[in-house]
């Protein structure tokens, strides 16, 4: 299985399309390593994003070439072909309990994931079983939407109460833990950088690690 051997007791995961990562990625992984005191963070580009339309995404080959640049020389970050796999489309809950499997319960699992899609985590493939294979991270920024989150786990994860000394929410009967991580905004998405790409805007550079900017331009993509 092709994930790293040395990963520390806590672990970030974090997984996605990646087309292509920029630096509202490792803005988030910075948070992260910084909010959560990880050992390291495993990124796991989706082979099949089930949400998505496959024909518009770019080859999981160069998505996969654009992280490692993105996170070479970056100590405690790992990317994983952990997806290529597994037929079909990429659900979350697969890796994760593959990554669960692999590393035991020595290691404490952290899945980040962004407050939009966690408010859609209702659509996801047996979502109730994220939070009990892994801390189960929802990003949001600072004084958005604390009650609209709190709402959201009532709903969708009965059984759920708040630990307010851990400031998270905990499964009464079950080992499942959701936490909240709030951080600054970063107003980048792939698909503006995509289009930015498409018209030939130079303001894509401050968006992207030097590394990946180079790619695209070597490789050509997202010019049509």
């Amino acid at each position: 299985m092709d994930l790293p051997r040395e990963v520390g007791r806590r672990v970030g995961v974090l997984g996605g399309t990646f087309d292509p990562v920029h630096n509202g990625h490792l803005a988030l992984v910075e948070a992260a390593f910084a909010a959560l005191s990880l050992d390291s963070l495993i990124l796991i580009p989706a082979a099949v994003p089930p949400h998505k339309r496959v024909l518009h995404i770019t080859s999981f080959a160069h998505r996969l070439a654009m992280l490692e640049l993105a996170i070479a020389g970056r100590r405690g970050l790992y990317v994983t072909r952990l997806e290529t796999e597994r037929p079909g489309p990429s659900y979350s809950v697969d890796p994760l309990a593959a990554l669960r499997n692999h590393y035991g319960p020595a290691v404490t699992l952290f899945f980040l994931v962004g407050i939009d899609a966690f408010l859609e985590m209702q659509t996801w493939k047996s979502y109730r079983q994220v939070p009990q294979l892994a801390d189960l991270v929802v990003v949001d920024r600072p004084g958005a939407r604390v009650r609209e989150l709190d709402a959201a786990i009532l709903s969708r994860f009965p059984g759920y109460g708040p630990d307010l000394a851990g400031g998270c929410w905990r499964e009464t009967n079950g080992p499942g833990v959701i936490r909240p991580l709030v951080m600054e905004p970063v107003d980048i998405s792939s698909t503006a950088v995509r289009e930015l790409i498409a018209r030939g805007d130079e303001a894509v550079t401050g968006l992207l690690p030097a590394a990946v900017t180079g790619y695209i331009s070597r490789h050509r993509l997202y010019r049509d």
